[in-house]
């Protein structure tokens, strides 16, 4: 999943977490929506620049409770995530805004559950910038008090992915397990499964038909100083893979190696 990291937003990674119990509306049907109310509705509809409109308005009201600016700073984060990327680099600034506004919503103090759905996209928004440590945090804090047995379950299984990342292999495999045992027959579970049993990162570099062109893209691998192995999936198929690397940056060092000439590798798992 890593490395499928193109699109970055919420969508794929992490279900999207709309803080309900916003403040009622005015008292003046006249007066509209309420901006929390309209902030829900705008990013349910992809209207992110209204969201942050309306967020912003309720940042700026004269009376706020910790409630009402933590879930205003929220949405607005969930927003800046959440919008189109005209260019790569757009990514990276929009993760580290979101991150900030994220932040900026826990120091309110929100009550529960609006904390843990806090905390929880906090926690994504630092996995996709490589921040395993404070991804593991956050998901521990939140995955108790998130308002969902789905919520749940994802938190579960992605606290299963930091400590991946993060080389803790026996931790990983048994809340992978955890995640079998209760969540069974769920999405969430299945991909426990496919993720159990790892015990170091692979590179995967590039897939075959037959054994012959994977066994030249071996030799000219080998010949970079590089150990590579020929494996077959489950089709078949022949695939090089550079095997028993001990951390995610090691296996991320192999893959720039190699990254010019298969754009295609993959950091397993």
């Amino acid at each position: 999943m890593r490395n499928g990291r193109a699109t970055i937003t919420s969508g794929i990674f992490l279900t999207a977490l709309v803080i309900g119990g916003c403040t009622p509306p005015a008292k003046n049907p006249k007066a509209g929506p309420a901006p929390l109310q309209r902030a829900n509705t705008a990013l349910a509809a992809k209207d992110y620049a209204a969201v942050t409109a309306a967020a912003d308005e309720q940042i700026a009201a004269k009376e706020n409770t910790s409630k009402s600016l933590a879930q205003a700073y929220y949405l607005k984060g969930r927003a800046v995530e959440s919008r189109p990327k005209p260019v790569p680099s757009a990514a990276s600034a929009d993760l580290a805004a979101a991150r900030a506004l994220y932040e900026q919503a826990l120091a309110q103090k929100p009550p529960e559950p609006e904390e843990s759905k806090i905390r929880s996209a906090l926690a994504n928004v630092a996995y996709f910038q490589d921040d395993y440590t404070t991804a593991l945090g956050n998901w521990n804090a939140a995955a108790k008090n998130l308002p969902t047995q789905e919520d749940r379950a994802w938190a579960m299984y992605r606290i299963g992915l930091s400590q991946q990342r993060l080389g803790r292999f026996d931790q990983a495999n048994n809340t992978f397990e955890q995640v079998q045992r209760t969540y069974p027959n769920s999405e969430q579970a299945r991909r426990a499964a496919e993720r159990a049993g790892n015990k170091a990162f692979r590179v995967q570099v590039a897939t075959f038909a037959t054994p012959t062109p994977a066994d030249q893209v071996i030799q000219k691998l080998r010949a970079r100083g590089l150990s590579p192995t020929r494996q077959s999936d489950l089709q078949g198929r022949s695939v090089v893979v550079i095997p028993e690397l001990p951390t995610y940056q090691a296996a991320k060092d192999v893959r720039a190696k190699v990254v010019s000439d298969f754009p295609d590798a993959l950091i397993l798992p």
